[in-house]
């Protein structure tokens, strides 16, 4: 399946590509810059370049802002953490704006957790996090 139209219509640089990579994360629309064309049997065809940035959330994020830790993420109490996310989703957006990837989704995640879990302690909400 090709890559939706409104995520191809998300504001990005010039002699870009966006493709999906296949995975089923933030990072599933992968930027990817086009750095020239070669003739193969008489036809141009694109060259790509690397992976300049990812769309999330609708916004082209830069690769150098993605420092983010590969790290796959299961909810256990998805119910929760779905009806929190589509509240507070445009929190994530401000914080992107502000803060690299890693750390602004660093900080809204302990958000979302800090809400579900308020008596939780600061020193215990990464075994919180890695049990959901």
């Amino acid at each position: 399946m090709g890559v939706p139209e409104e995520i191809r219509k998300v504001e990005r640089p010039c002699n870009s590509v966006v493709v999906d990579s296949g995975s089923t994360g933030i990072y599933r629309y992968a930027v990817i810059s086009r750095i020239g064309c070669k003739v193969v049997n008489g036809m141009n065809q694109p060259v790509s370049g690397g992976t300049i940035g990812h769309i999330i959330d609708d916004k082209f994020v830069e690769l150098d802002k993605l420092r983010v830790q590969e790290r796959r993420i299961e909810y256990k109490d998805f119910a929760d953490v779905s009806l929190i996310h589509s509240l507070s989703s445009s929190l994530l957006d401000e914080a992107l704006e502000i803060y690299e990837a890693r750390d602004a989704i660093t900080i809204y995640t302990i958000a979302i957790l800090k809400v579900i879990y308020p008596i939780i302690p600061f020193d215990r909400i990464d075994s919180k996090y890695q049990l959901n």
